[in-house]
């Protein structure tokens, strides 16, 4: 037999109006119960206070790793400006090495100007 819910309704209900109100339980259980709401709400206490400090931990941690990357490390050098640099000083080195001696020739720039027009006829 099939119940619909209204038969159903009514049946529950009435099984509750003679149900018997006056039942005991065998053994205490209010102490037990007292007992397990207690440890529950101590376990969320010390869950609810270890995870801000050990968040608050690793924010100094990730803080002071920042600050140690932006302070100590030094700008990237670009290669073509450092080759220049290098070679400007060395230049500058060998022009005051040889500043004082005598030149093998006076005309050095008219041969060089031979030298390339040699090479565009050729």
């Amino acid at each position: 037999m099939k119940m619909s819910k209204t038969n159903f309704d009514d049946y529950l209900n009435e099984s509750l109006t003679q149900l018997n109100k006056n039942i005991t339980p065998d053994k205490e259980l209010w102490d037990g119960i007292e007992r397990a709401i207690m440890t529950n709400k101590q376990a969320s206490t010390v869950n609810s206070v270890v995870w801000p400090k050990l968040t608050a931990i690793a924010a100094c941690c990730v803080a002071a790793l920042v600050s140690t990357m932006v302070f100590f490390t030094s700008p990237e050098t670009n290669t073509a400006v450092a080759m220049s640099d290098f070679f400007t000083k060395q230049k500058q080195s060998l022009l005051v090495q040889y500043q004082s001696q005598a030149a093998l020739t006076d005309n050095w720039q008219v041969h060089r100007l031979c030298e390339n027009s040699d090479h565009l006829l050729v």
